[in-house]
């Protein structure tokens, strides 16, 4: 449900405004890591989307491959360089953001999450994780918690992500310019993250640029139905109990970067 990688996917969908039937796997009870689910995924990592009885998986290149198959309202425009810059910021998402986020929600909210059950089963199912990297940043933050590096290097990942994003919209409203394109629906998860754990105000500024974006994005209803549709009330309060738990750590951190 929380996975940004599904809320990007599921995010397209509903701009294009295609029909898809859903299919929810617990990450926490690592259902995705279920015999069955790995014949989809081999990697074990979420979504997968089947069309006309075909797995496609990686987000970014459903993404893609949702805007080419299905081309009404194309996602993926203007002229070579801008489609550059779109994927360019894909490309950032997918190599250096997203296993940021995944390290700190490890440590604000997954590990508790995980731990509930006791080390040693929490330890048992971060074992079963089939990419090496996931794997061994799991294990060190199931560990160390706050005190892993991973952490400290995704904040520092964070932080200049959202000055890039904050230099980027002064200029001008979307990252696709005119209007949002799959940069924008690439990004959106990942801010839409740290307002979910209530730590926004550390790494976005009050006013600025970026702030604007995230309320538009927020305000379409691809926005209500991709990412808080699927978002009770219950998880949203659990998830930002977590973030104040976990705030003032997150602070020490980041005046150890400045």
């Amino acid at each position: 449900m929380v996975s940004p990688c599904a809320q990007k996917v599921r995010w397209v969908l509903y701009e294009k405004k295609l029909d898809y039937v859903s299919h929810i796997v617990n990450i926490v009870e690592k259902e995705n890591l279920a015999p069955a689910y790995l014949r989809l995924n081999p990697r074990g990592v979420v979504p997968t989307l089947v069309d006309s009885g075909i797995p496609i998986v990686e987000s970014s290149l459903i993404c893609e491959y949702l805007d080419e198959v299905y081309p009404r309202k194309p996602l993926l425009r203007g002229d070579v360089h801008q489609r550059l810059a779109t994927r360019l910021w894909m490309k950032t998402v997918d190599e250096a953001v997203h296993p940021s986020l995944g390290a700190l929600a490890w440590a604000i909210s997954l590990r508790r999450q995980f731990l509930q059950a006791g080390e040693a089963e929490a330890r048992a199912k971060v074992l079963r994780v089939p990419d090496p990297v996931r794997r061994s940043r799991q294990l060190r933050i199931l560990e160390q918690g706050m005190d892993a590096p991973d952490v400290i290097q995704a904040l520092a990942i964070y932080v200049d992500f959202c000055q890039h994003l904050e230099d980027a919209l002064q200029q001008q409203d979307w990252l696709g310019e005119a209007e949002p394109d799959l940069a924008d629906g690439a990004v959106m998860p990942y801010i839409h993250a740290l307002y979910q754990y209530g730590v926004d105000d550390i790494f976005v500024e009050e006013g600025g640029a970026l702030e604007r974006w995230f309320k538009r994005m927020a305000s379409r209803n691809s926005y209500a139905k991709a990412v808080l549709a699927y978002l009770p009330a219950e998880r949203l309060d659990l998830l930002a109990g977590h973030g104040r738990a976990s705030r003032e750590a997150l602070a020490e951190r980041l005046q150890s970067l400045a």
